[in-house]
């Protein structure tokens, strides 16, 4: 069966997307990741009650506390991640005799 295969550009772009999918996905974890390891962090009895803390007393949206910072450094080098690891499937299938 024939293998279809993306342009470089659109394996790219599916970097971003899963880049942007991980900085949203896992942003409240980091945050109160983050705050469990700060100075303040006796003023929380457990993770849990760090969650629903920050939930209650700063809303939802406190949860992705610095998702832009962490998406300027995650996504583009997602998208650079997704296309190193292409050009290396092309240059190892070379050296093996496989053209994709």
């Amino acid at each position: 069966a024939a293998e279809a295969k993306l342009p470089k550009p659109m394996t790219f772009l599916g970097g971003l997307g899963a880049g942007l999918f991980s900085v949203l996905t896992t942003s409240p974890f980091d945050v109160v990741k983050t705050r469990m390891q700060s100075t303040e962090a006796s003023r929380y009895k457990s993770t849990m009650d760090c969650f629903y803390q920050i939930f209650t007393l700063e809303g939802p949206l406190a949860f992705f506390n610095g998702a832009i910072a962490r998406s300027a450094r995650v996504v583009p080098g997602q998208g650079i991640i997704f296309v190193s690891v292409d050009v290396f499937y092309d240059l190892i299938a070379g050296f093996v005799g496989k053209k994709q």
